[in-house]
């Protein structure tokens, strides 16, 4: 019966785990930078381009080409789940909210062979499903979720003593070794089972134990191989991207971490200090008995010590099961030592009075989400507005992240992201504003001098309320005047020499040049193409057959040939986002009437200089 029971509960948490995470959806949390950099890596491998990444192209060494700071193993199963369901965010996401319910599943089943009695196993499970910490990182397309999974499926094992012969070792060794590979988080974890098998079983179940992760590691090396140097400079700027201070290293290791959702956009989370079920264990384990076995509570903490020196935040969602579980183990013991009814009654009732807690921030959270859809919709479809045809954007490291919605709805736009902004050389970024239009940035990160440009727009995100008056600033900035001539002096410059190299030797054929024309900017500005008028009378004397291009009939301004290179010297203008143009010749110039005649037409501000002609 209470088997039965047991199943319906647990089924019942999994089914509401699974409708809070359908109302997130692809809104909430919104759209996230990391989610940018590793999806990116899943399409270009379900595209045969490679394990690249081309949004942070010359920004990070041999991204271009290879990438070596990500592990493989989720950017492979995202490559192939995208293949099936899709490559749009919610469908992604779909795959870590079902790894986040078989984490549930698994946690409970670690209950029942740690030996933890049925309310223990519903407080664990209902804490943790209840957690904003596990829900986000189950509704990310992030490796946390996947990571979690196996880590708990090798505790699962470990508990069940699967390594007492050598293929159990081995599959211990397997999912251990996965973990690690889907995010170098779970190493230490995986260094302490192999100390527990060594311990358990000895030192040859142990070395295959070993088997599979070396498996992976000559793998990797092999591929390491194929481009060394930029192995190495990738793994350099990924340490330097995890360089903190004593200082901060002891303030992680209180589990300030827990809160780096909180710190970044402000809004309310419902973990429990991480530490706390730790210290609690520890001290009944040290004063009366260990209520969980001592290869589980090394297990924790090293995880624990792991995720939060870590310092990201969805790294403690890898903790949480493991903590509400040693919490709910202690919640048993005291009910255990209870002597009355009435003491009993009260720890019950404190239990469930702290998940009623988290259930209330919860449903906060979800009564916000269609106003958070609102926002960022608003957002996107502005953003999408602004920027001008073929435009060229760097985006910051900020959510929501419109890198998705740009993708897919302004194809023409050529995106970069700026993310992880640590791991990035400042010369190439350098290099590349050469080449920008626009930016889309934190306030924050236009105090550097790097990220100066003219403001187009602003807009604001308080998450329908949640983040208690901290706002997340995004600015579109536009180059200023002084780099938008520049570059458009560098492109008129570079385009003199395709010409150049066109007409002397006619390096290229006529398709090509017509191919490389239309990647250029340009407007339409004349009534083209012009007519070919016959001359029979002229042709009768010259003995050929002659005819004149009317290109007075472009229609602009009276007419004239100027109208074919205006449209490419304004679009351009317009595709720097330039808003006076300066032109200068004689009084009676062509040139300057159509160029005042095309200002006109496309709204910009135009400036003559003229000059008379010599008496």
């Amino acid at each position: 019966m209470s088997s039965f029971v047991g199943v319906c509960s647990l089924v019942f948490v999994l089914a509401a785990f699974a409708a809070v995470l359908s109302v997130y959806g692809d809104s909430w949390l919104v759209p996230w930078h990391d989610e940018v950099v590793i999806v990116r890596l899943a399409q270009n491998l379900a595209e045969g381009k490679g394990f690249r990444n081309d949004l942070i192209n010359g920004l990070i060494v041999g991204a271009d080409e290879r990438t070596y700071w990500q592990m493989p193993v989720f950017p492979l199963v995202l490559s192939l789940w995208g293949k099936i369901f899709g490559f749009d965010l919610n469908s992604l996401r779909a795959f870590s909210r079902i790894a986040g319910m078989v984490s549930l599943i698994l946690l409970s089943l670690l209950c029942r062979k740690l030996g933890q009695p049925f309310p223990a196993n519903l407080f664990a499970v209902l804490w943790t499903a209840t957690d904003l910490t596990f829900q986000f990182a189950a509704n990310f397309s992030r490796p946390d979720a996947l990571t979690g999974c196996l880590l708990l499926l090798t505790v699962v094992l470990l508990a069940s003593n699967l390594h007492e012969n050598a293929l159990g070792s081995a599959t211990v060794g397997l999912l251990a070794g996965l973990a690690v590979f889907n995010h170098p988080i779970a190493f230490p974890c995986w260094l302490v089972s192999y100390a527990i098998i060594v311990k358990k079983s000895g030192w040859r179940k142990g070395s295959f134990f070993c088997l599979p992760f070396a498996f992976f590691a000559f793998l990797w090396l092999l591929y390491a191989l194929n481009g060394w140097e930029i192995f190495l400079a990738q793994m350099k700027a990924h340490l330097s991207h995890k360089r903190y201070s004593l200082s901060d290293f002891l303030a992680f290791l209180t589990g300030l971490t827990a809160w780096g959702t909180e710190f970044y956009i402000g809004v309310p989370l419902n973990a429990i200090p991480p530490l706390l079920p730790l210290i609690v264990t520890a001290y009944v384990c040290l004063r009366e008995k260990w209520l969980v076995p001592k290869w589980f509570l090394v297990f924790a903490t090293v995880l624990y010590v792991s995720v939060m020196v870590g310092a990201e935040a969805w790294y403690p969602m890898l903790f949480v099961p493991f903590g509400y579980l040693m919490l709910a183990a202690f919640v048993n013991h005291l009910l255990q030592k209870a002597t009355t009814k009435f003491g009993r009654f009260a720890i019950f009732v404190g239990a469930l009075l702290w998940w009623s807690y988290q259930v209330s921030v919860v449903t906060r959270h979800l009564s916000s989400v269609p106003q958070i859809r609102d926002e960022v919709a608003n957002f996107f479809s502005d953003l999408e507005s602004l920027l001008p045809t073929n435009a060229k954007v760097l985006i910051g490291s900020f959510s929501p992240d419109p890198t998705f919605a740009l993708m897919a709805r302004r194809p023409d736009v050529d995106v970069y992201a700026l993310m992880p902004q640590r791991m990035l050389n400042r010369g190439a970024l350098e290099r590349l504003k050469t080449q920008l239009t626009h930016m889309v940035l934190l306030k924050e990160a236009t105090a550097d001098p790097m990220f100066a440009g003219r403001k187009v727009k602003s807009w604001q995100f308080d998450f329908g309320g949640l983040s208690r008056g901290k706002r997340i600033v995004v600015f579109l900035l536009s180059l200023s005047e002084k780099r938008h001539n520049s570059v458009l002096r560098t492109n008129r410059r570079e385009t003199l020499r395709q010409e150049a190299k066109v007409v002397v030797g006619a390096l290229v054929s006529a398709t090509e040049l017509w191919e490389r024309l239309s990647k250029l900017p340009r407007v339409s500005l004349g009534v083209l193409p012009t007519p070919l008028e016959p001359l029979p009378r002229i042709s009768e004397l010259l003995g050929v057959q002659v005819f004149i291009k009317r290109d007075d009939l472009t229609g602009l301004a009276f007419g004239g040939n100027k109208a074919r290179h205006l449209e490419f010297g304004l679009g351009q203008a317009i595709h720097e986002g330039c808003d006076v143009v300066i032109n200068g010749a004689a009084v009676q110039s062509n040139y300057c009437r159509q160029t005042a005649a095309a200002c006109a037409k496309l709204g910009l501000k135009c400036a003559l200089v003229l000059r008379r002609l010599a008496e």
